[in-house]
């Protein structure tokens, strides 16, 4: 497939979310992880500690990422709770973190300011609002068994 053939999908495309001119970009791309971190966990980007406190803080993680992390947890604590603040929709796709762009505009977050009433109506007949929230705000209790 050229360059010609990668345009014209990407411009034909009329769907709901992977609209006109969208693409899905991998979240994670070399020189994501923070060479100054001591802490490295394969899969979870950035995996830091805010220091005397049981604060953890990552880029977005891989499946693997989120076992992974849940690995080095492991004894620290008997219940974990995770939270995304990510304000953009992310999707798995085996087991790796993909996000939405403006193919103009691969390395920029998408904005959805100035959204007209008819657009928002439109997503809410689709259902794309509901998944939207879902996917804005995401929360992971675990409790892991004692031992």
């Amino acid at each position: 497939m050229g360059e010609e053939d990668f345009d014209r999908v990407v411009r034909s495309r009329v769907g709901e979310i992977l609209q006109c001119n969208m693409i899905l970009k991998s979240d994670h791309f070399p020189g994501c992880q923070k060479s100054w971190l001591k802490v490295k966990v394969q899969g979870a980007p950035n995996f830091r500690c805010i220091p005397a406190a049981p604060i953890y803080g990552m880029g977005m993680p891989t499946k693997e990422g989120i076992s992974n992390v849940m690995n080095e947890m492991k004894g620290s604590f008997t219940t974990l709770h995770w939270l995304s603040l990510r304000e953009e929709p992310v999707l798995y796709i085996n087991g790796k973190p993909y996000v939405l762009r403006d193919s103009a505009y691969p390395f920029r977050n998408l904005e959805y300011t100035g959204v007209s009433s008819t657009i928002v109506e439109n997503m809410k007949r689709t259902r794309a609002v509901h998944k939207w929230k879902a996917l804005r705000f995401t929360l992971l209790s675990v409790s892991f068994p004692q031992s």
